[in-house]
């Protein structure tokens, strides 16, 4: 693959089609790095809303935006949009994305999806035929996908457990805060609504296989009640089964001294086992009886499927933000009604989270039982 190969995919839409015209509610940290995806995939962003009337202007300041609106009402009567990415506290992501989708418009919506699977039945209903999906971003890894696919081809042999981690370290310290430490906001789970999501979402997106049963205990390490007085979790540990009779292990922690977003999971197989950290996105490790190799992120030599979200050659590293940008690109190309690969995580998808989640919750608070997780 050229360099030039590299630049053209995927990206946004080619001078033959007028560009989409996109709205971002809240103008907060993910709200700038949605603008500035779907920036890169050539829409417009035209309208954005804050969390308060007084702050429109503001919010489109944030994210760059050519115009703020008061409030959401505002902005669905009068800017004539295509894609509404909902990026505000998650007790409000499901009525924004109902309200955008009775007004028409194709939604993109932070996770969780909802706070409760009921909303998050509703909206995967609500959404019809319109494009709605959920940033599980770290499916756009090229590494990620490379390891996908080599377990697809059956390369590790019986994959018969897994292991792995999300740790983070911006709330260790007692007097760290957040809107997400309210449960009146961020719903009744904070750090596996978060962060474990994405992992749980990553491990059944790689392997096809489902979590089926599980075992969770949480913590709260510091006491930071919201507005309704109850404390959300600041870490979780899960055991799990899954549909194929895999046995999993799982650790996500919000208090985690030095690790600022470390992904990571490890898949022991019996022929070869696989390993893949979100802070060494360029890398996958590879393990054998007979020795194990570091796999570089080289699109000469990655599977097809990898090989199209290479967007820099190999030595060029590629992060966070590029994996967002190629979802993105992949959201607008469903919404242009043109061919998206295999992966596009969907509204369905977060409801699964929302579902994983609860049964997560609802162990802890029994201390530890196992529980059923819905499909």
């Amino acid at each position: 693959m050229s360099v030039t190969d590299l630049l053209r995919a995927p990206g946004g839409a080619g001078p033959e089609q007028p560009p989409l015209r996109v709205a971002v509610v809240g103008a907060g940290f993910m709200g700038q790095v949605h603008a500035e995806a779907a920036r890169h995939a050539g829409a417009s962003v035209v309208a954005a809303v804050a969390s308060r009337p007084e702050g429109a202007a503001i919010a489109a300041r944030a994210v760059g935006a050519d115009e703020g609106y008061r409030d959401l009402a505002a902005l669905l009567d009068d800017a004539e949009i295509d894609v509404l990415h909902v990026c505000t506290p998650n007790a409000s992501h499901a009525a924004v994305a109902a309200a955008a989708l009775a007004a028409g418009v194709h939604v993109i919506c932070e996770k969780p999806l909802a706070i409760g699977s009921a909303e998050a039945v509703a909206l995967v209903a609500a959404a019809g035929d319109r494009v709605a999906t959920v940033p599980f971003v770290y499916r756009f890894h090229p590494m990620v996908r490379e390891l996908r696919a080599r377990l697809a081809a059956g390369e590790a042999g019986v994959v018969a457990s897994v292991t792995g981690g999300y740790l983070q370290d911006w709330l260790s310290r007692p007097s760290d805060d957040d809107w997400r430490v309210d449960a009146a906001l961020g719903g009744p789970s904070r750090a596996f609504a978060d962060i474990g999501s994405h992992w749980c979402d990553l491990f059944e997106f790689v392997t096809g296989d489902r979590i089926a049963r599980l075992s969770a205990r949480t913590a709260v390490v510091h006491e930071r009640a919201g507005r309704n007085g109850k404390a959300t979790e600041d870490l979780a540990s899960v055991h799990f089964t899954t549909a194929a009779g895999m046995v999993g292990t799982l650790v996500v922690s919000q208090v985690a001294a030095g690790r600022k977003n470390r992904l990571h999971l490890e898949l022991s197989g019996t022929e070869a086992s696989f390993g893949f950290d979100q802070e060494d996105p360029e890398r996958l490790w590879v393990g054998r009886r007979e020795g194990g190799q570091t796999l570089l992120r080289d699109p000469g030599t990655l599977h097809p499927s990898a090989a199209r979200y290479v967007r820099l050659p190999a030595g060029h590293a590629q992060g966070y933000q590029d994996c967002f940008n190629a979802f993105v690109a992949d959201t607008y190309r469903a919404v242009r009604g043109e061919d998206v690969p295999d992966g596009l995580p969907t509204f369905a998808d977060g409801l699964r989270g929302v579902r994983i989640t609860e049964a997560v919750l609802a162990s802890a608070a029994a201390d530890g039982a196992w529980r059923e997780v819905p499909a």
